[in-house]
Protein backbone atom coordinates (compact mmCIF):
# COMPACT_ATOMS: atom_id res chain seq x y z
CA UNK A 1 0.00 0.00 0.00
CA UNK A 2 0.86 3.54 -0.86
CA UNK A 3 1.47 6.51 1.57
CA UNK A 4 -1.56 8.01 1.78
CA UNK A 5 -1.62 12.04 0.22
CA UNK A 6 -1.44 14.89 3.16
CA UNK A 7 -5.49 15.76 3.23
CA UNK A 8 -5.73 19.64 1.65
CA UNK A 9 -8.10 22.65 1.89
CA UNK A 10 -9.43 23.74 -1.33
CA UNK A 11 -6.82 25.94 -1.73
CA UNK A 12 -4.54 23.12 -1.79
CA UNK A 13 -2.95 24.00 1.48
CA UNK A 14 -2.08 21.12 3.76
CA UNK A 15 -4.53 20.81 6.85
CA UNK A 16 -2.36 20.54 10.32
CA UNK A 17 -4.56 18.19 12.61
CA UNK A 18 -2.42 19.43 16.13
CA UNK A 19 -2.74 17.32 18.89
CA UNK A 20 -5.07 18.12 22.30
CA UNK A 21 -2.76 21.29 24.10
CA UNK A 22 -0.90 19.49 27.49
CA UNK A 23 -2.01 20.78 29.99
CA UNK A 24 0.12 18.89 32.80
CA UNK A 25 -1.63 17.38 34.86
CA UNK A 26 -5.05 16.66 33.44
CA UNK A 27 -7.77 16.69 36.23
CA UNK A 28 -10.38 13.43 35.87
CA UNK A 29 -13.45 12.08 37.72
CA UNK A 30 -13.66 8.56 37.62
CA UNK A 31 -17.21 7.57 38.59
CA UNK A 32 -17.67 3.75 39.74
CA UNK A 33 -13.52 3.98 40.41
CA UNK A 34 -13.23 2.39 43.59
CA UNK A 35 -12.47 -0.88 42.00
CA UNK A 36 -12.67 -3.29 38.50
CA UNK A 37 -12.38 -1.65 35.20
CA UNK A 38 -12.83 1.95 36.96
CA UNK A 39 -9.76 1.84 39.08
CA UNK A 40 -7.58 0.63 36.43
CA UNK A 41 -8.46 3.52 34.71
CA UNK A 42 -7.76 5.98 37.22
CA UNK A 43 -4.43 3.91 38.28
CA UNK A 44 -2.96 3.85 34.46
CA UNK A 45 -3.98 7.54 34.20
CA UNK A 46 -2.55 8.55 37.69
CA UNK A 47 0.69 6.96 36.60
CA UNK A 48 0.91 8.86 33.77
CA UNK A 49 0.72 12.10 35.66
CA UNK A 50 -3.42 13.08 35.54
CA UNK A 51 -4.98 13.74 38.97
CA UNK A 52 -7.80 11.63 39.80
CA UNK A 53 -11.17 11.55 41.28
CA UNK A 54 -12.22 8.38 42.43
CA UNK A 55 -16.06 8.64 42.97
CA UNK A 56 -17.79 5.83 44.78
CA UNK A 57 -21.09 5.12 45.63
CA UNK A 58 -20.90 2.45 49.25
CA UNK A 59 -17.46 1.30 49.68
CA UNK A 60 -15.33 4.32 51.03
CA UNK A 61 -12.71 2.21 51.82
CA UNK A 62 -12.25 0.78 48.52
CA UNK A 63 -12.19 4.38 47.57
CA UNK A 64 -9.64 5.12 49.92
CA UNK A 65 -7.90 2.20 48.77
CA UNK A 66 -7.37 3.39 45.21
CA UNK A 67 -6.49 6.66 46.21
CA UNK A 68 -3.67 5.23 49.28
CA UNK A 69 -2.00 3.36 46.25
CA UNK A 70 -2.09 6.26 43.92
CA UNK A 71 -0.71 8.47 46.23
CA UNK A 72 1.69 6.23 47.69
CA UNK A 73 3.33 6.10 43.73
CA UNK A 74 3.36 9.99 44.51
CA UNK A 75 0.32 10.84 42.48
CA UNK A 76 -2.93 13.04 42.95
CA UNK A 77 -5.98 11.43 43.91
CA UNK A 78 -9.21 12.13 45.96
CA UNK A 79 -11.99 9.98 46.90
CA UNK A 80 -15.57 11.31 46.14
CA UNK A 81 -18.69 9.89 46.87
CA UNK A 82 -21.89 10.35 44.92
CA UNK A 83 -24.63 7.99 43.68
CA UNK A 84 -24.87 8.58 39.98
CA UNK A 85 -28.37 7.88 39.62
CA UNK A 86 -29.39 10.67 42.21
CA UNK A 87 -30.52 13.85 40.50
CA UNK A 88 -28.98 15.71 43.43
CA UNK A 89 -25.58 13.93 44.11
CA UNK A 90 -24.12 14.08 40.79
CA UNK A 91 -23.67 18.46 40.35
CA UNK A 92 -21.80 17.91 44.26
CA UNK A 93 -19.71 15.16 42.89
CA UNK A 94 -18.27 17.38 40.33
CA UNK A 95 -18.57 20.22 42.49
CA UNK A 96 -15.99 18.25 44.92
CA UNK A 97 -13.95 17.04 42.68
CA UNK A 98 -13.75 20.54 40.87
CA UNK A 99 -13.01 21.98 44.54
CA UNK A 100 -10.33 19.45 44.84
CA UNK A 101 -8.52 19.37 41.55
CA UNK A 102 -9.09 21.85 39.48
CA UNK A 103 -11.79 22.11 36.87
CA UNK A 104 -11.88 18.86 34.66
CA UNK A 105 -10.13 18.07 31.74
CA UNK A 106 -11.74 14.55 31.35
CA UNK A 107 -15.16 12.59 32.79
CA UNK A 108 -15.37 8.94 32.51
CA UNK A 109 -18.66 8.07 32.96
CA UNK A 110 -18.13 4.26 34.02
CA UNK A 111 -20.32 3.31 37.33
CA UNK A 112 -22.36 0.28 36.47
CA UNK A 113 -24.04 -2.38 38.09
CA UNK A 114 -25.24 -6.39 37.68
CA UNK A 115 -27.08 -7.95 39.93
CA UNK A 116 -26.49 -11.42 39.03
CA UNK A 117 -29.19 -13.65 40.47
CA UNK A 118 -31.53 -16.34 38.48
CA UNK A 119 -34.33 -13.99 36.76
CA UNK A 120 -36.89 -15.79 38.96
CA UNK A 121 -35.37 -14.20 41.88
CA UNK A 122 -34.87 -10.91 40.32
CA UNK A 123 -37.24 -7.97 42.31
CA UNK A 124 -38.41 -5.05 40.79
CA UNK A 125 -36.09 -2.85 43.26
CA UNK A 126 -33.35 -5.02 41.57
CA UNK A 127 -34.11 -4.45 38.20
CA UNK A 128 -34.89 -0.11 39.67
CA UNK A 129 -31.84 -0.05 40.90
CA UNK A 130 -29.93 -1.40 37.69
CA UNK A 131 -31.38 0.41 35.57
CA UNK A 132 -31.33 3.55 37.95
CA UNK A 133 -27.61 3.14 37.64
CA UNK A 134 -26.26 2.15 34.16
CA UNK A 135 -29.35 4.19 32.18
CA UNK A 136 -30.39 7.51 34.50
CA UNK A 137 -26.77 7.34 35.78
CA UNK A 138 -24.81 8.15 32.93
CA UNK A 139 -27.24 10.21 31.37
CA UNK A 140 -26.98 12.40 34.08
CA UNK A 141 -23.13 11.94 34.53
CA UNK A 142 -22.37 12.81 30.86
CA UNK A 143 -25.07 15.75 31.35
CA UNK A 144 -22.98 17.33 33.75
CA UNK A 145 -19.75 16.46 31.78
CA UNK A 146 -21.26 18.08 28.78
CA UNK A 147 -21.66 21.51 30.77
CA UNK A 148 -18.57 21.41 32.87
CA UNK A 149 -15.67 19.87 31.19
CA UNK A 150 -13.30 22.29 29.33
CA UNK A 151 -12.75 23.43 26.48
CA UNK A 152 -10.81 20.47 24.47
CA UNK A 153 -11.61 18.49 27.56
CA UNK A 154 -12.88 14.68 27.10
CA UNK A 155 -15.62 12.61 27.65
CA UNK A 156 -15.92 9.05 27.90
CA UNK A 157 -18.64 6.77 28.18
CA UNK A 158 -17.65 3.20 29.34
CA UNK A 159 -19.98 -0.26 28.60
CA UNK A 160 -18.37 -3.48 28.86
CA UNK A 161 -19.29 -6.23 26.94
CA UNK A 162 -21.97 -7.57 29.25
CA UNK A 163 -24.21 -5.31 27.43
CA UNK A 164 -23.99 -7.07 24.32
CA UNK A 165 -24.05 -10.99 25.81
CA UNK A 166 -27.24 -12.50 27.28
CA UNK A 167 -24.97 -14.85 29.71
CA UNK A 168 -25.85 -17.68 31.43
CA UNK A 169 -26.66 -17.03 35.30
CA UNK A 170 -27.46 -12.81 34.20
CA UNK A 171 -31.20 -11.48 34.74
CA UNK A 172 -32.89 -10.05 31.32
CA UNK A 173 -33.10 -7.37 32.97
CA UNK A 174 -29.62 -6.41 32.80
CA UNK A 175 -29.97 -7.47 29.01
CA UNK A 176 -33.06 -4.93 28.79
CA UNK A 177 -31.33 -2.22 29.75
CA UNK A 178 -28.66 -2.41 27.79
CA UNK A 179 -30.97 -2.33 25.43
CA UNK A 180 -32.31 0.21 26.91
CA UNK A 181 -29.46 2.53 26.20
CA UNK A 182 -28.32 1.48 23.00
CA UNK A 183 -25.28 -0.57 24.20
CA UNK A 184 -26.18 -3.41 21.33
CA UNK A 185 -24.64 -0.81 19.26
CA UNK A 186 -22.89 2.01 21.03
CA UNK A 187 -23.85 4.29 24.04
CA UNK A 188 -25.92 6.96 23.76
Amino acid sequence: MGQRPTPRTAHSRPIVVSPRPRRTPDHILITGASRGIGRAIAEGLAARGAAVAINYRGNKAAAEDVVNTITAAGGRAVAVPGDVSDLAAVPRMFDQAEAELGPLDIVVSNAAIVINKPFADYTLEDYQDTFDTNTRGAFLVLQQAAARVRENGRIIAISSGGTRLLLTGTTAASWVTAQNIGAGGGVM
